[in-house]
């Protein structure tokens, strides 16, 4: 197992977290799925061509549970036309920015998590995170999975067209380089629609592991 893989590994938050005892259990499954199988190597297919090894020789800390996101390297501005802009630092939402039409419910993940709402329970156990067959090709989204609480929670009501949703990603300024894990849930009812787009701002040393998860019904 790879020396980051360890770092990493001794690094994962300890204690339930925010939620109901479901997403602890989720947690605590990916944590032990990552602490066995560690990082994706090239023995895995869908990583063959992909090495980690500049990572594994910088060297990083995961974002810590209580920590606050750093100073922005640069100020968050949108490249893109959208009606509703949502600013992400260090992958957690700082401000949001326009008027929410009706119908389109956009929140920090650790509020959905503690409001247990509906579909998003479906959303998140369905990755292959401590399942059968999962391995380390799962590594990213298994240490993701560990320390599930940041990130974004998207719903848009059955006939709703949202319009246009911007995702504006910002890196912060760190003492020491970092791993941000957060995860973004998306669920459109049936009939809904929303253009999603995302922008990235990255001019430091920090590092962020995203996982984007849809649940789309019948258009």
């Amino acid at each position: 197992m790879s020396g980051l893989t360890q770092q990493l590994a001794a690094n994962l938050p300890e204690g339930a977290g925010p939620g109901p005892e479901w997403v602890a259990a989720l947690r605590e499954t990916a944590a032990g799925q990552f602490r066995e199988h560690g990082l994706p190597t090239r023995r895995d297919e869908a990583w063959k061509y992909t090495s980690l090894q500049k990572l594994e020789q910088r060297g990083m800390q995961l974002s810590g549970r209580a920590d606050k996101p750093g100073t922005p390297a640069t100020r968050a501005n949108s490249l893109l036309e959208a009606a509703y802009q949502v600013n992400m630092i260090d992958g957690r939402l700082t401000d949001q920015h326009g008027q929410l039409p009706e119908g389109l419910t956009v929140m920090p993940l650790a509020e959905a998590l503690e409001q247990d709402m509906g579909a998003l329970r479906a959303l998140l156990e369905s990755l292959p995170v401590g399942q059968r067959g999962a391995a380390s090709a799962d590594g990213f989204a298994s240490l993701n999975t560990a320390t599930l609480e940041h990130g974004l929670f998207i719903h848009v009501a059955t006939g709703v067209d949202a319009g246009s949703l911007a995702l504006n990603w910002v890196a912060a300024v760190h003492d020491a380089e970092i791993l941000v894990n957060t995860r973004v849930c998306i669920v459109l009812e049936e009939g809904a629609g929303l253009q999603l787009f995302e922008q990235f701002e990255n001019t430091c040393t920090s590092n962020c592991n995203i996982v984007v998860q849809a649940a789309l019904e019948a258009r």
